[in-house]
């Protein structure tokens, strides 16, 4: 099935490097996102094994140089795991909710909720990105 032009995301991602860093806007695609931007700072460093913070600009600083293709796909993992409704593959009206010590993605289009882990900023996904997150960056 061919999917409605709205069900995509265009991120906005721009990947710099400079001298042993690369630079990347998470301040502007966290926005895009509705996520918060030390989330998705943490979620990428973690998937690329470095650390990183976010500097004045809002820009993600991680320690290395990265091809723009793992950031990708940190970026896909991300969108999967903390964007996506499972149950009706909405991308635009999702949120993520704590109860308990428990964090869950809520999706206000058809009010599914699924557990996304314990310890949100601590969390990495371990198998691929689906394939069907076809074109989201």
């Amino acid at each position: 099935a061919r999917e409605e032009e709205s069900d995509k995301i265009k991120l906005p991602l721009s990947v710099v490097r400079k001298s042993r860093k690369t630079f990347i806007n998470v301040a502007e695609i966290a926005n895009k996102l509705d996520r918060q931007p030390e989330h998705l700072s943490h979620f990428i460093a973690k998937e690329l094994f470095t650390e990183g913070s976010i500097n004045k600009e809002g820009s993600l600083v991680l320690t290395g140089s990265f091809l723009q293709s793992n950031i990708e796909r940190a970026l896909r993992h991300f969108i999967e795991t903390f964007v996506v409704c499972k149950s009706c593959d909405s991308v635009e009206d999702t949120y993520i909710s704590r109860e308990a010590k428990l964090f869950f993605l809520k999706c206000g289009k058809c009010k599914a909720s699924r557990c996304v882990g314990n310890a949100i900023e601590g969390y990495t996904l371990k198998e691929k990105p689906n394939p069907k997150l076809r074109g989201l960056i």
